[in-house]
């Protein structure tokens, strides 16, 4: 697992295995030391095992947490980050590499997950209109596009469930109830605010009167001449097009619009 770094604007590599090959011809030096290391009577043993072999033993653990750390400055999806996570915990045997792992690395990943919650926060209390497709109908597409939202977050709590090897960590409560938040009030926005606003604003169209009344309409009219028509456009092309379409001996649907819509919008809350 090859981790690029720089330092003072040279490039560097580390790998996993070549810490290992270093931790190997280490303990090597150790089984191979000339003398009896029970003999009470020599002293090398604790310059040997005890000074030498701990420090780079240390000094391997410090690259280990460094890698660590570059690891998750290049990752950017909470899946990845997760995954990666539970591979550095797999290979993690040294007490201070697992404490970094499940401490430090652990809150990297929880901070990916905050800020992906953070971002949906944004976009679902922002002010401007959402982005929706022409086809969808306006309050049951805002309601889709908050549902949206709310498979993001799920995605994206998902993935944080997948640090169940990582018990109790401190940031583990925020996270999920910022997730909680986040969900319940989309879900509130849907089944609330937005199907409400629908009720009210359907509930002229919906009159049995008014239904019977635009059924009984032609659904296929002759086009109307182009002089009933109040157009005011300076592109001549899409004038000579609207022209061309609106000459009497064309045909176009005569379907009340109005009921149209109340038709899309039942599709949509159907399915939501």
């Amino acid at each position: 697992m090859p981790i690029f770094g720089g330092t003072k604007g040279k490039e560097w590599t580390v790998s996993l295995l070549d810490l290992s090959a270093n931790f190997e011809k280490y303990l090597k030096i150790i089984k191979n030391l000339n003398y009896d290391i029970l003999d009470v009577k020599i002293t090398q043993w604790h310059e040997d095992y005890g000074q030498t072999f701990k420090e780079e033993v240390k000094q391997l653990e410090i690259i280990y947490t460094t890698i660590i750390a570059l690891t998750f400055k290049h990752v950017s999806t909470l899946d990845d980050a997760v995954e990666m996570l539970e591979n550095f915990y797999q290979l993690a045997r040294r007490p201070t590499v697992m404490d970094y792992v499940q401490k430090k690395a652990a809150e990297s990943v929880y901070r990916l997950f905050l800020e992906e919650i953070k971002q949906i926060e944004e976009i679902s209390e922002s002010k401007q209109s959402p982005p929706m497709p022409f086809s969808h109908p306006t309050y049951g597409g805002h309601a889709i596009w908050c549902y949206s939202l709310i498979v993001r977050a799920n995605r994206a709590k998902d993935a944080i469930d997948g640090l169940y090897f990582i018990q109790d960590h401190p940031m583990a409560k925020e996270a999920y109830e910022r997730h909680r938040k986040l969900v319940n009030s989309l879900d509130d926005t849907i089944s609330n605010r937005k199907y409400e606003e629908w009720n009210r604003n359907m509930a002229s169209i919906t009159n049995s009167d008014r239904i019977d009344q635009a059924l009984k309409n032609n659904l296929i009219i002759r086009s109307k001449d182009k002089t009933n028509r109040q157009v005011d456009l300076k592109d001549e092309r899409t004038q000579a097009i609207l022209e061309k379409a609106t000459q009497p001996s064309l045909l176009e649907s005569n379907f009340d619009t109005e009921l149209l819509k109340l038709l899309y919008e039942i599709q949509v809350w159907n399915k939501i």
